[in-house]
């Protein structure tokens, strides 16, 4: 009892010390000076602030947060596509699945896709605010230079005037002038002086930006995204697996379920003549969906063998294999003006120099001028090419235990799964096997080919790609 009391002793002025603290703190942030008032500037930048601004454009911060936003809308796309493939090759593999599973997994799968959709409207946003950050230090550093610039040529105006003052002998009238002038240079310069502090500036811009940004519309946000139009690719390609897929639908209609919600109601007049066009819209949306399908070649216009590792470009709609259009384009002679991204190699000081010309060559389909900076990876076509790989590894394994692919229409196959005629004729030929072994040996030949479809249905990794390619 004694050391439990005399513990509690000890504790307590601990305790006080600790709860004696916060009055120390806030004690010294009474005491502390108020922060004086920001002043404007009087002069404009000087060399070292304008090269220190300078500078922000072309550090690693800026090159970081972009490629943290690319590698993250990478993943993003990819996680979106491979869930909807899977779900989707899920819903054909088990088609004598309940009606309520497949509701339920379909719904959830929409939930999952919907929330990557809006993460993705999210990174789509962290790139527009860099890239306005990234413009309006950029236009500062070049306000800052053109003052500074301007200041310079007024300062030197004044000297060369003070200087023929000095030189003339004509008596007291003209250095009067000359002192005259000299006023008259320094209420330039007073007027010259900045009326707004950088950072207000800055911040300005900004705001402006975000402002012009939220006064769109999501179609005008986000369907000529690149990014997202690549995103918005995969997850249609993944829920069509076919080797004749519907097109995707036009951009104007990828946000209607978004955008109906958010548009005031309008009069009744207005109303039915809204109404009329969208019904006119989506059956002529319709009746191109029955008519038109999207059959895309594997193989490369190039070299003429299946694509390995296909690239696009923002110039046209066609597909090449890297190498191959790499070199086409290193070996053309032909060049046109540089583009905003496009820029000098060699080293690190010519990276950040910007070309005038740069090399490109005619696309052997269209004769668009394209150039090296044109081309991005396909990765919808990669995963076409991924998929056709999985299906002819799976008919080959189910080749090897007698069974086929009974073929659809247009030579598609059904994926259903029958006997082979030999089989038949050794059940029939076979009298002495009993009716229950050719049933046990049918179903135990089905088990062991359910089990290989399973294993090959899903998509090919990177690593499964390297693993052929060894074996190759």
């Amino acid at each position: 009892m004694a050391s439990s009391i005399a513990s509690t002793s000890s504790r307590q002025p601990r305790m006080r010390s600790l709860n004696a603290q916060p009055t120390a703190s806030s004690s010294r942030a009474s005491n502390r000076p108020a922060t004086p008032e920001y002043e404007p500037l009087s002069m404009p930048l000087t060399a070292t602030a304008q090269r220190a601004l300078e500078s922000l454009l072309l550090s690693k911060q800026f090159r970081m947060v972009k490629g943290h936003i690319q590698q993250a809308t990478d993943k993003l796309t990819e996680i979106a596509g491979e869930a909807n493939e899977r779900a989707t090759d899920a819903r054909h593999r088990f088609n004598a699945s309940s009606s309520r599973g497949k509701k339920a997994t379909k719904a959830e799968m929409k939930a999952t896709t919907a929330q990557l959709e809006e993460r993705m409207r999210g990174l789509v946003d962290a790139e527009y605010k860099l890239g306005g950050l990234h413009a309006a230090v950029q236009e500062l550093t070049q306000n800052a230079q053109a003052a500074g610039a301007a200041l310079n040529a007024t300062r030197r105006r004044a000297r060369l005037r003070e200087r023929v003052g000095r030189r003339d002998a004509d008596g007291d009238e003209e250095m009067d002038a000359a002192e005259d002038e000299e006023d008259e240079d320094e209420d330039e310069d007073e007027d010259m002086a900045p009326t707004l502090v950088p950072s207000q500036v800055l911040a300005e811009k900004l705001e402006t930006h975000k402002a012009q940004w939220e006064s769109q519309s999501l179609t005008e946000r986000y369907s000529s995204n690149n990014t997202y139009v690549g995103f918005y690719r995969i997850v249609h390609d993944a829920k069509h697996p076919g080797n004749e897929t519907p097109p995707v639908p036009h951009p104007s209609t990828w946000f209607n379920h978004l955008e109906q919600r958010q548009i005031p109601p309008a009069s009744s007049s207005s109303s039915r003549t809204t109404a009329a066009f969208n019904n006119q819209a989506r059956h002529q949306d319709r009746d191109d969906v029955e008519i038109e399908r999207e059959r895309i070649s594997l193989k490369c216009p190039l070299t003429l063998r299946t694509f390995e590792d296909p690239v696009k470009n923002s110039k046209c709609v066609h597909s090449f294999e890297r190498m191959a259009i790499q070199d086409m384009i290193k070996a053309s002679p032909m060049t046109i003006p540089a583009g905003p991204n496009d820029f000098q190699g060699g080293g690190a000081a010519g990276r950040n120099a910007r070309a005038r010309r740069v090399r490109a060559a005619p696309c052997p389909v269209c004769s668009e001028a394209l150039t090296l900076n044109d081309l991005e990876p396909d990765l919808v076509l990669l995963r076409r090419v991924r998929r056709a790989r999985a299906a002819e590894l799976r008919e080959q394994e189910e080749a090897e235990f007698g069974g086929g692919r009974r073929k659809g229409l247009h030579g598609r196959s059904s994926g259903v799964t029958i006997d082979s005629d030999d089989s038949d004729d050794d059940d029939d030929d076979d009298d002495s096997e009993s009716e229950e072994d050719r049933e046990a040996r049918q179903v135990q030949e089905q088990e062991r080919i359910r089990i290989k479809r399973e294993r090959s249905s899903r998509a090919p990794t990177a690593a499964d790609d390297e693993s052929e390619d060894s074996n190759d």
